[in-house]
């Protein structure tokens, strides 16, 4: 009995083997089929014919793996974005060096930039209308007139807030920013104006100690006026010092620009420096200056006439009793007694 149980257990486990190679060689025979009907090419053996399948295999996987993955098969997956900034600030520099999404053409000579409307004109509304629009859709604004230089270090502040100059001897980068500042007036940009003082301000009061590099300085920024666009408004002009303005007569002597941060800086410098340069080596080439921009050798003395209790530099004569000894205490005397030559009565004697 338990053996007829075990043999018909045999029975029906080879059946179910069976069933299932014929299965598996039905589907391989299909396949097979498949594959010559889509093939142009002749018959292959049975090994290369199997290899040809499971790479067809391994293909369906892994675009079915691909489609589980990202959804559909079909969608256009976008690729990251490259040289991606830090900071706005590097993202707006970047595009100027790499012109990305530029709308306007800047050119100065045979130098062009690939520029940015948003950001030119948002900052100067000179700028802005100077811009020539074309009819095939171009922008472009033509800054030839202007320094080059100055214009160089224009668009690096239009773009990062900032410009750097090569502040090294002999010029400690100070006719750079004379430069910049004009430009900055023709163009109203105040950013611009504001920094260039402070940049210049910063270099002659910490780096220069050559009377002859100030006085070149002083001829640059008082026989250099900023170029007025076409477009710029008549300015109004005042003096440096607000007082001047209720005088007529000085208003006519004095003639100042509205922009008068350089000239303060080295009138300042210069009044500062007066007793040195008035009694020192180079007194004939300060008197030069004076007598040559005369507008410098006012203002010099408005300054000083404006502020009575600017702090001046005072010479105070030391009491020395002798070169060993150095100075004496005040206070600190002498008293001599001795005899009258007239009558010979004892007399004392005090001094300092």
């Amino acid at each position: 009995m338990g053996s007829t149980a075990a043999h018909e257990k045999l029975k029906s486990e080879f059946r179910a083997s069976n069933f299932s190679i014929t299965r598996e060689n039905k589907q391989r025979k299909q396949q097979r089929q498949n594959f010559h009907i889509y093939s142009d090419k002749p018959e292959q053996d049975e090994s290369e014919l199997q290899l040809l399948l499971e790479i067809q295999e391994a293909e369906k996987r892994k675009s079915n793996t691909m489609a589980s993955d990202f959804g559909d098969s079909t969608s256009t997956i976008p690729g990251s974005p490259s040289n991606v900034a830090h900071n706005p600030i590097e993202a707006l520099q970047n595009s100027l060096a790499s012109g990305k999404y530029s709308d306007l053409l800047i050119n100065h000579g045979l130098r062009r930039w690939k520029a940015h409307r948003v950001i030119v004109c948002s900052q100067s509304s000179i700028l802005e209308s100077m811009i020539e629009e074309h009819d095939n859709g171009t922008n472009t604004l033509n800054l030839s007139d202007y320094d080059y230089d100055a214009v160089r270090y224009l668009l690096e502040y239009l773009y990062g807030t900032n410009y750097v100059t090569q502040d090294v001897e002999p010029e400690f980068g100070l006719f750079d920013h004379i430069r910049v500042f004009n430009l900055g007036v023709s163009l109203q940009i105040s950013g611009l104006i504001n920094l260039s003082v402070l940049k210049f301000r910063h270099n002659l009061n910490n780096y220069v100690d050559s009377p002859l590099l100030f006085f070149s300085v002083v001829r640059e920024i008082y026989t250099t006026q900023p170029q007025p666009s076409p477009l710029t408004p008549p300015v109004r002009r005042f003096q440096v010092f607000p007082s001047f303005n209720q005088n007529e007569r000085e208003r006519e002597r004095v003639n100042v620009p509205t922009n008068p941060g350089l000239r303060l800086a080295v009138l300042e410098a210069g009044v500062a420096e007066m007793r040195k340069l008035l009694s020192g080596e180079y007194r004939e080439e300060f008197l030069d200056l004076t007598g040559e921009v005369t507008d410098f050798q006012a203002e010099m003395y408005l300054l000083m006439l404006e502020n009575p209790n600017r702090p001046l530099e005072m010479r105070v004569e030391e009491k020395v009793l002798c070169e060993n000894c150095g100075p004496r205490p005040v206070g600190d005397g002498y008293l001599v007694e001795t005899e009258c030559k007239s009558c010979g009565e004892p007399r004392a004697l005090a001094f300092n």
